[in-house]
């Protein structure tokens, strides 16, 4: 039998132990080993059907689209378009993508953002305005203003404290958590001409902590607290409304998806 002193340091070891256990459980999250790059294609953004319908899509009996109702076209921005030759005398030339790559190695931890959409025309609200809209070759004059890539994302990592105190630092040594909210990130890009016969070009090449600085901290191990789970919504890129500039909350002119041609 172990003496009283023993029983109580037994005690005091293993109620240690437990708490260790308890908080080192707290510090981790189930996570991939690895996902990056992330890419998205990106189309032109459509409003959906508001009544009256008017249509219904066709398709074989039975299909998953066939009688589906639908109305005619409406493009979200209404200040952005691009060429289409049974539309506006361009050829069809509009392309975009977003990537996102996890920076890892050489150190500091970091996310790169290579944005680029090309043939971006002005649409009639806006086409008379200089400052923004350029003449070049057949069709709507080009762009040459500013856009905005949206990313929404939500986040489960490492770097939680608890209610009722400032925020730690990150990297931190406390509890995993997943953020209560969506959080918006938004990376604006210029457009200009860069070809003739085209729309403007629009497009930039930066990073998360470029734009926030220290919100991918760096890599684990040893630190604790960089391990992020990134989930993120669909990306869009928004227009320059009126004025040219780039803000978020302006309405999308491309957004993430495929095209089948």
């Amino acid at each position: 039998m172990l003496a009283p002193s023993t029983r109580r340091m037994s005690l005091a070891l293993g109620l240690s132990l437990a708490l260790l256990s308890s908080s080192t459980a707290l510090a981790d999250f189930i996570r991939p080993r690895g996902a990056t790059p992330k890419v998205d294609a990106l189309v032109i953004d459509y409003q959906p059907c508001n009544p009256p319908v008017g249509f219904q899509h066709g398709g074989p009996a039975g299909g998953k689209l066939t009688g589906e109702p639908s109305c005619t076209p409406n493009k979200t921005s209404p200040f952005l378009t691009a060429g289409n030759p049974t539309l506006n005398g361009a050829p069809a030339q509009f392309i975009g993508s977003v990537r996102q790559d996890v920076i890892t190695s050489p150190n500091p931890s970091d996310i790169k953002v290579t944005a680029d959409m090309k043939d971006v025309r002005c649409d009639v609200p806006i086409a008379g305005n200089p400052a923004l809209c350029t003449p070049n070759g057949a069709g709507p004059p080009a762009y040459v203003g500013k856009t905005d890539v949206v990313v929404p994302i939500d986040l489960t990592d490492n770097c939680n404290y608890g209610l009722g105190g400032p925020p730690g630092p990150c990297p931190a040594p406390p509890q995993s958590g997943t953020l209560a909210r969506t959080i918006v990130l938004d990376f604006p890009m210029s457009c200009a001409i860069t070809a003739p016969n085209i729309g403007g070009e629009c497009s930039v090449t930066t990073s998360w902590n470029a734009r926030y600085p220290g919100i991918v901290p760096p890599p684990s191990p040893p630190v604790n607290g960089s391990r992020m789970n990134i989930e993120i919504q669909q990306v869009r890129v928004t227009d320059g409304n009126d004025s040219g500039q780039a803000n978020p909350g302006n309405a999308t002119f491309a957004i993430s998806g495929l095209f089948s041609p």
